[in-house]
């Protein structure tokens, strides 16, 4: 009887736990041709923010934020550890993000180990 009801806890969760797909951590050069002469649409998890964004081959990065504001002075680039970094003229520091392959043209963008961005709709150029 025992047996029969830990079989039966472990046969409810395995049915009730959800299967996400193994997200594959990109190398430098795949976010150096994933990111460059792009357009993207972003989410900002901590505050559920969406964006639209433009990274230049120049090192150029554009920002739209849904209320129509622009940032600009930005910057983007792809770091020894490959890691894309982006400047802003309001940070004290570069912010550099871990890139991972979520599958279906989705990227998650983590710093320090946290899920900051999700990241979709890529297009060739600039669409802002």
């Amino acid at each position: 009887m025992n047996n029969q009801a830990s079989l039966a806890f472990i046969a409810v969760i395995l049915v009730s736990t959800p299967v996400f797909s193994e997200e594959r951590h990109l190398t430098k050069a795949q976010v150096i041709e994933v990111f460059t002469d792009v357009t993207f649409d972003g989410i900002y998890l901590p505050k559920n923010k969406s964006f639209t964004a433009y990274d230049a081959p120049d090192g150029t990065l554009v920002i739209l934020r849904a209320n129509g504001n622009k940032d600009t002075g930005r910057r983007w680039y792809v770091n020894d550890a490959g890691q894309r970094c982006a400047t802003s003229p309001k940070w004290d520091e570069d912010r550099c993000f871990d890139v991972f392959d979520a599958g279906n043209g989705t990227y998650h963008q983590y710093r320090n180990g946290k899920h900051l961005h999700t990241l979709t709709n890529f297009r060739k150029g600039n669409h802002l």
